[in-house]
């Protein structure tokens, strides 16, 4: 099967086992195959191994007599890529922490842009009031 249906079955099971159907899909699409072996029918070919990408691309080709007229590809993560996969996997967090406190702070922003409708509203009734005060003290001194 490919490895999208894999994934695809994984993310089934975990669902069956329990967890809700977001979490089954992002812990499914966490599982990374590690290496994968595959065979290419060239005809007969001699024993030999081609390990120079191994390091750089993960890459091993040979042909080790146990498929005689296949040439073998092993295919695996280069060393470097884990630390750049746990490197990615910080700077998710980090920019989803970074996108928590943006939503908070907006969040602050909009309670403090309302508190100050409030705050006006309040301030033209007071004002409003201060002279309809005024106007009555007025009227008070001018009556006779």
């Amino acid at each position: 099967m490919s490895w999208e249906e894999l994934v695809i079955h994984l993310e089934r099971a975990l669902f069956m086992g329990g967890l809700d159907v977001d979490e089954a899909e992002v812990q499914a699409r966490r599982i990374v195959p590690h290496s994968r072996h595959r065979t290419f029918q060239i005809g007969r070919v001699d024993p030999f191994k081609i390990d120079f990408y191994e390091r750089s691309l993960g890459l091993t080709v040979h042909a080790d007599g146990s498929h005689p007229e296949h040439i073998e590809v092993d295919e695996s993560f280069p060393p470097w890529i884990p630390p750049l996969l746990r490197s990615n996997n910080q700077i998710v967090e980090a920019l989803t922490q970074f996108a928590e406190q943006i939503q908070a702070h907006l969040h602050v922003l909009g309670d403090i842009g309302k508190a100050s409708e409030n705050l006006e509203e309040t301030t033209l009734e007071l004002v409003k009031a201060i002279r309809e005060l005024r106007d009555e003290i007025r009227n008070l001194g001018s009556s006779p």
